[in-house]
């Protein structure tokens, strides 16, 4: 059964852009180590993301869908998230493990930044590089990690830090009717980020797809 996908947050898009190939999709496999999962990955910035994830002399798709809805990732309540740790578990997807969670501040980028190994060993060996700052930590803490069910849908096994985020794909092409999942990061080429999105297999029928030819590069 559907839900009612009017109480979730959304964002709205009439027109996005994948770059790469649609065959894959055709034949009914994956692309491999997908941030987003079995479905096929959009932007709004072609150029950037060509560039983050090295899709050059790949071909440009613009797909139009008037009244194309996403569910908009980081604006997901408290309660939802809740909903969907849930339904990821009762369905399989991924099950409770333990990890190392390594925190520093990135001067750069201002702000903190983490990852997670899997034995302690490894924790030292990565916070080593920042004892003189106080504020780096490593604990060990609860995460999600994938099992084969997942690993099968999305054709590769991701990281822990990416397993909610793969599992909640699955639960809108199956529990909703929205098109796909929209994360609004910030637009950050040089730190490998930018605003991205999946949209369904469920729902790509319905969107019409425009072939814009080969994507060059930016000139800088």
């Amino acid at each position: 059964m559907l839900l009612n996908e009017s109480k979730f947050a959304q964002i709205k898009l009439d027109a996005v852009f994948h770059v790469g190939t649609l065959d894959a999709l055709q034949k009914g496999t994956h692309h491999r180590d997908s941030q987003e999962g079995d479905g096929l990955s959009v932007s709004l910035h072609p150029h950037e993301w060509a560039q983050i994830a090295k899709l050059g002399g790949g071909r440009l798709y613009r797909l139009e869908k008037p009244d194309g809805v996403f569910l908009d990732y980081h604006r997901i309540t408290p309660r939802l998230k809740r909903t969907l740790a849930a339904w990821t578990l009762d369905q399989g997807w991924a099950q409770l493990g333990m990890r190392w969670r390594v925190e520093w501040y990135d001067s750069e980028q201002e702000g903190r930044r983490y990852l997670l190994v899997e034995s302690r060993e490894a924790a030292h060996a990565e916070v080593e590089p920042f004892e003189a700052d106080a504020s780096a930590t490593m604990k060990r803490v609860q995460v999600f990690c994938a099992t084969a069910k997942l690993i099968e849908r999305i054709s590769f096994t991701p990281d822990p830090i990416e397993t909610l985020d793969l599992t909640t794909t699955c639960w809108v092409e199956d529990c909703t009717a929205l098109d796909g999942v929209w994360w609004e990061d910030t637009f950050a080429p040089d730190d490998l980020s930018a605003p991205r999105g999946v949209i369904n297999l469920k729902s790509l029928p319905a969107w019409v797809v425009h072939d814009q030819g080969p994507l060059y590069p930016l000139r800088r």
